[in-house]
């Protein structure tokens, strides 16, 4: 009987987890990079197509959360980025605010 609970917990949380679409996004160079308003977070537009798998509000940028506990270097990784002009390669799944939430930052060689 235990393991079926467990079983039953697990099937849900992985519901939950795939309720999102993991998407991977082609390199890009940013363009542009937002950071705050209240929180904590980075905010950078890209050259290519917007894509916003999960339907957020609104597709004009993405966005790193303050909660994960990759944030910071998620902020790190953009600024850098963007600074060098180098491309990224960003992962984004579900939304954060109105906007796509990031949750992987790629950093590519020139």
């Amino acid at each position: 009987m235990k393991f079926i609970k467990i079983s039953l917990a697990s099937l849900a949380l992985l519901q939950a987890v795939s309720a999102h679409a993991t998407t991977i996004l082609p390199p890009a160079h940013i363009t542009s990079l937002g950071g705050g308003w209240v929180q904590a977070s980075v905010a950078p537009q890209l050259d290519i197509a917007a894509q916003n798998p999960d339907n957020c509000a609104s597709n004009a940028q993405y966005i790193t959360d303050p909660g994960d506990s990759g944030s910071v270097l998620f902020n790190s990784m953009l600024l850098t980025a963007f600074s060098s002009g180098r491309r990224v390669q960003l992962t984004i799944n579900g939304c954060s605010g109105n906007f796509p939430h990031i949750i992987g930052v790629l950093i590519l060689s020139q």
